[in-house]
């Protein structure tokens, strides 16, 4: 399949290729994927201190600074240098060649 393909499917490919692919991962087929955490294999000896719950609670706007603030600093520095338009443009071009890239493999 070219990249093209992934992003403007014919009717053909869509129903033979990727809805077959979503159905088995809808219907359950995700969980071949996903590690069971109270399988004994997988519980280690010792629990690690960065494994214990963290004592402070918080808030969304607090977490989404924290998760994301660098990034948002970034992309407000480069909409100021070469413009909004430009750089939603290119985040939207780097998020779907990794978007693609990520589901050929």
């Amino acid at each position: 399949m070219k990249n093209s393909d992934l992003i403007n499917p014919s009717r053909r490919q869509f129903i033979t290729q990727i809805l077959p692919a979503c159905s088995m991962i809808g219907m359950g087929g995700g969980f071949a994927f996903a590690s069971n955490r109270n399988d004994p294999l997988f519980q280690d000896e010792e629990k690690h201190k960065f494994d214990s719950e963290m004592d402070k609670i918080l808030t969304y706007r607090q977490y989404m600074k924290l998760r994301y603030g660098k990034f948002i600093n970034i992309v407000k520095a480069y909409s100021e240098q070469f413009g909004k338009d430009k750089v939603i443009e290119l985040i939207k071009n780097h998020d779907t060649e990794q978007m693609l890239k990520y589901g050929q493999n």
